[in-house]
């Protein structure tokens, strides 16, 4: 469950960054689109967004795939407990067994409320990738990392099911 908050936390302190990118870019985007402003000027503003967000995003594809590996391995960890825990009989450690599911139930409810910012933050992204074709690689990047950490987290929808069922 460390490595998987731990890759949780680093993905978004990069989502993190690339909002601050976006917001730190945002005033020269408006600028160089407003109404009388060079094509040059556009094409310069969306240019340096995009190799600004180049780094971030490619990072948060390889995070994004480290931590689908990640959870790969502990789905299977974590659905073998649960096997036992259903196998076994209630015993004096039952408060330890009821934590832990109770933990699994957690993570799916703060799993689900980021998993909606996430699809929030994935429109944005193709948004971007019709904006320009200097934001479509970086933005590409971070559409596929988002929708990596989707499906790896959709596996904690199944914890919370037969979770809730044990407890």
């Amino acid at each position: 469950m460390d490595l998987l908050t731990e890759g949780i936390e680093t993905m978004t302190g990069l989502v993190n960054a690339i909002a601050a990118l976006a917001e730190e870019f945002g005033p020269d985007m408006k600028r160089a689109a407003a109404k009388g402003a060079p094509p040059s000027a556009t094409l310069a503003a969306t240019r340096r967004f995009g190799t600004a967000l180049g780094g971030p995003a490619a990072e948060l594809k390889v995070c994004a795939e480290e931590f689908t590996t990640r959870m790969s391995n502990i789905d299977a960890t974590v659905h073998a407990s649960l096997d036992m825990f259903q196998q076994l009989p209630q015993t004096g450690e039952a408060q330890e067994t009821h934590s832990f599911l109770h933990q699994l139930i957690d993570m799916s409810q703060a799993s689900r409320e980021g998993l909606e910012t996430l699809r929030l933050f994935r429109t944005m992204m193709e948004w971007l990738t019709n904006v320009s074709r200097d934001l479509r690689a970086p933005a590409k990047d971070i559409m596929a990392a988002l929708d990596l950490v989707t499906a790896a987290m959709a596996r904690v929808e199944t914890w919370d099911q037969r979770a809730r069922a044990l407890v």
